[in-house]
């Protein structure tokens, strides 16, 4: 097999939308654009607002309707990547991914970010990885996306749209963590409020920020880890907290763990997970620091100073990513050296990783899950309501000739009835209710 460690590089980028795709505080996180793409197009080829249509405003709450789900992936080919957001009405092993019905959203080094409001109005915000502009789309019960209206960052010197979050219907954010701001905007009137220097997040020109961000309660948690020239250089973490109801901002760092990357949200608590290098880094002797997770207890503004969880000694090997599962469990990647043997550079790529069963809140290993088959080093989870209930999946790459090349998402609500819900094209990124 081959592995291209270039397209886990925006895999990485991807995950970062897992963060921000839903106001929800739950851990969550296409049909034919109606204008064809054109106006879209346009406007991010020229930095500028553009004339997207009627400005209709927030859209009454489409959740009593039938519901409509959107499915938000990747697909890799020896040409590039591009991402795709899909409609559809089921959650279950009907799903069928037609990619040319998709709406395509680019895959950028840079991320880029959607929010849907909550309750759902059938409405889709994306900040673009590519370009300073953030769109709002309506989509119908039938999946048909129109293209409502969009504002420019480009006045305030933003190169791309970052993460989008909705705190309300009636009051949105984004970040870009390539100038360290974050910027209020009005979803209605698609225009920006204020301005938020994030001037705590500054580590200087030598480090390089990379955030993710999550939503608890009426605060923004974004949280930031560093590079100076590789992974190996990521000892430090920051986190930005900001209260929406003053737009004031308070700032914390920890160095206890390195390489803090994935995230995961309890009712207790937001857990800062390593990439799954780290894992390597420390078995070669290149770290001196063990694959370790910190976490913010909810409601709280800074990292909790007296916990810091093992994740090699709770995995029982070489552990990577901490993975969002249930209400009441959650999953610790970890590394299978009976596989290719003793854990090494570019293993954190490979479909050599199994997932262990946790129980988060108490730091306690429950066993290995069976019915997960092999899977990368990148673990993704999220969790949609579905009937009126709170659903959680866990998504399981499946790899190719080429690497990965379909996804499979897993229900696991019930940790002890875990099934296979549906399979998508490329990497999934995540699921939300948007109707």
């Amino acid at each position: 097999m081959k592995y291209d460690q270039k397209k886990w590089i925006l895999v990485a980028a991807l995950s970062a939308l897992v963060a921000c795709g839903s106001d929800d505080d739950a851990p969550t996180d296409a049909g034919v654009i109606a204008d064809g793409g054109g106006a879209r197009d346009a406007a991010a080829d020229a930095g500028t607002p553009g004339d997207a249509g009627t400005d209709e405003g927030v859209a009454p709450d489409a959740g009593a309707e039938d519901p409509l789900f959107l499915l938000v992936g990747a697909v890799f080919s020896p040409d590039g990547a591009f991402g795709y957001i899909y409609p559809t009405p089921e959650l279950s092993g009907d799903v069928m991914v037609a990619l040319e019905d998709s709406l395509e959203i680019p895959v950028a080094a840079g991320g880029g970010s959607f929010a849907v409001p909550d309750p759902p109005t059938g409405q889709l915000f994306i900040g673009s990885g590519e370009s300073p502009i953030i769109e709002r789309y309506g989509i119908d019960a039938e999946g048909t996306f129109t293209l409502e209206n969009r504002f420019s960052l480009a006045g305030l010197g933003w190169a791309a749209g970052g993460s989008v979050v909705l705190v309300s219907p009636t009051k949105g954010y984004t970040i870009d963590g390539a100038t360290l701001t974050a910027v209020e905007f009005d979803p209605v009137d698609m225009a920006i409020v204020e301005e938020l220097p994030l001037d705590g997040l500054d580590a200087g020109e030598d480090m390089l920020p990379e955030t993710s961000v999550r939503v608890d309660g009426d605060r923004i948690l974004v949280h930031t880890r560093y590079f100076r020239d590789s992974p190996l250089s990521a000892t430090e973490t920051r986190l930005a907290v900001i209260d929406t109801t003053d737009n004031s901002i308070v700032y914390d760092t920890q160095t206890d763990c390195a390489n803090l990357l994935f995230s995961v949200v309890t009712e207790t608590a937001i857990y800062y997970s390593p990439h799954a290098n780290q894992a390597s880094f420390f078995a070669s002797e290149l770290s001196d620091n063990a694959p370790c997770a910190k976490r913010v207890l909810r409601g709280e503004s800074s990292f909790d100073d007296t916990y810091r969880l093992d994740l090699n000694a709770l995995a029982g090997g070489p552990s990577g990513p901490l993975v969002p599962g249930s209400t009441t469990s959650s999953y610790l990647l970890v590394y299978d050296d009976s596989v290719l043997g003793p854990i090494g550079d570019g293993s954190a790529f490979l479909p050599v990783w199994r997932f262990v069963e946790i129980d988060l809140d108490a730091g306690t290993r429950i066993g290995p899950v069976e019915e997960f088959p092999l899977t990368t080093g990148a673990g993704l989870g999220f969790q949609v309501p579905v009937d009126g209930e709170l659903r959680s999946y866990s998504v399981v790459a499946q790899f190719g000739e080429g690497g990965v090349e379909a996804s499979t998402a897993f229900d696991v609500t019930d940790p002890d009835n875990v099934a296979e819900a549906f399979e998508t094209p490329g990497f999934l990124v995540s699921a939300v209710r948007v109707r």
